[in-house]
């Protein structure tokens, strides 16, 4: 799940600000899993939270270097078993 939640993340962030709403709207994921994996993210240094200036109800979640990385190296991983997999 924190997998599939960090290649959103990273995915989406490239095109601009991501809320959790906007993660929950792309995955499908429930909303307290999300709320639950931005807690866990947070602690283990993978993202972070800012204050969301267009609208105070909400926050902005982007991953950190470290996030990004080990969310790329990941996918690479990934991909390579699939393709010996399939």
């Amino acid at each position: 799940t924190q997998f599939s939640f960090m290649t959103c993340l990273v995915y989406l962030h490239q095109a601009g600000p991501v809320t959790p709403s906007r993660i929950v709207n792309h995955t499908g994921m429930d909303k307290m899993m999300v709320s639950d994996l931005v807690k866990t993210l947070i602690k283990k240094g993978l993202m972070v939270k800012k204050e969301n200036p267009e609208d105070g109800r909400s926050f902005l979640i982007e991953p950190t270097r470290q996030g990004e990385k080990i969310t790329n190296q990941a996918v690479r991983k990934v991909e390579a078993v699939d393709i010996l997999f399939f």
